[in-house]
């Protein structure tokens, strides 16, 4: 009877590390692997003329606790249309969920030469604590304010 009530505490014991490692494994390292991570940007449409809208924000489903936000000369967080055309954050905080936020103007993204009337893809890239790399991406829309869009943008999806 004891025998099978350790058992029983092994097993429970054993599946609570199993979760709790499958939990933080977003978190791990894995050599020159990069985490991607769910990313939404907000406003999911820019328009390029659009005068009120100063600052484009990153959703990450990444605890802003596990992130470096404090040194981005040496551990830069990006916004990236390729490897070689990418601008610094400008700001990163995290917000009711304790989730990353990345905020970036908008001439800093309209610099890296986004494609007006089409979705464009735009990374987040950054690093967490143990200096591993995470990446994260989304489309915007980009058009001007008196042009119709070609198609509907995709629609935007809250995260979990």
């Amino acid at each position: 009877m004891k025998s099978s009530k350790k058992k029983v505490m092994s097993r429970l014991l054993l599946s609570g590390f199993t979760a709790a490692a499958l939990m933080a494994a977003p978190l791990v390292s894995h050599g020159d692997e990069i985490v991607v991570v769910d990313t939404v940007i907000a406003p999911g449409v820019l328009i390029e003329d659009n005068l009120f809208v100063s600052s484009l924000t990153f959703h990450a489903s990444t605890p802003f606790e596990n992130v470096i936000t404090d040194d981005f000369d040496t551990y830069p967080m990006e916004v990236c249309t390729d490897e070689n055309n990418c601008a610094q954050v400008d700001a990163a905080f995290d917000d009711t969920r304790d989730d990353l936020v990345a905020r970036i103007s908008v001439e800093k993204v309209k610099a890296l030469g986004l494609d007006s009337d089409a979705d464009n893809t735009l990374t987040l890239k950054g690093y967490f604590l143990d200096t591993s790399q995470f990446s994260g991406s989304d489309e915007i829309y980009v058009k001007t304010a008196d042009t119709a869009p070609k198609h509907q943008p995709k629609p935007q999806t809250n995260k979990p």
